[in-house]
């Protein structure tokens, strides 16, 4: 099943047409008529085509030709909105002493059944490059969602005291507070966090300090 869009045609609502599909024919004078596609969030309408004569388009309407006993067909072309995310590392304080230090930080998303993956070894002080058009929707309207993950490290003592999220994404999941022990011999895991994708920037900060585990 496509994802339904809803139009109206002079005025009148007719039945929601899904993607790849097309509605049945109206009967309307000769001469023009104003189609118009309903929003739809997160989706952008990129473009009309018709079949017979111009397409004067403004906004999410279009005026076009109603013939003399035939059809026009008119298209509506619309794309799913994405957004940029950029991944970054910092240290509690420069007493931290973490400088120079590198860190792995990756990131995963999946769209249409499609998995898209990357890391980057980053100091403190560092972003890797944006990460440019990661899609809001899969193509069902469901959100995407984007896990970052900081792995495990091999130097002692060393834990995720927070992750700064700036910008327009949504937070689902966050590692859990108040610090995420990475140090691998001392027991450490991969922290994870999870965001809704949106349109805009997307600054993720993972900042790191020394984290010593109190003895049993």
């Amino acid at each position: 099943m496509g994802t339904p869009f809803q139009f109206t045609v002079a005025g009148a609502s007719i039945p929601p047409v899904e993607v790849g599909y097309c509605s049945n024919g109206v009967l309307l004078p000769v001469g023009t008529t104003t189609i118009t596609e309903g929003s739809q969030s997160h989706i952008t309408l990129t473009s009309v085509t018709a079949s017979t004569g111009a397409v004067s388009q403004s906004g999410n309407s279009v005026t076009v030709t109603v013939p003399y006993d035939s059809d026009n067909i008119v298209t509506f072309n619309n794309e799913i909105n994405s957004g940029t995310l950029k991944i970054c590392k910092a240290q509690t304080s420069s007493d931290a002493g973490l400088q120079g230090q590198t860190f792995t930080l990756g990131y995963s998303y999946t769209v249409d059944g499609e998995t898209t993956t990357g890391s980057d070894p980053l100091m403190p002080g560092q972003c890797a490059l944006p990460i440019y058009n990661v899609p809001v929707l899969n193509s069902n309207l469901t959100p995407v969602t984007v896990s970052i993950t900081e792995q495990t490290t091999s130097i002692a003592n060393i834990g995720l005291f927070s992750v700064g999220v700036v910008g327009t994404d949504t937070v689902v999941s966050s590692p859990a507070p108040p610090t995420h022990l990475l140090s691998v011999s001392q027991g450490g895991t991969a922290a994870t966090e999870v965001l809704n994708s949106l349109e805009g920037v997307t600054t993720v900060t993972f900042v790191n300090g020394i984290d010593i585990p109190v003895a049993g």
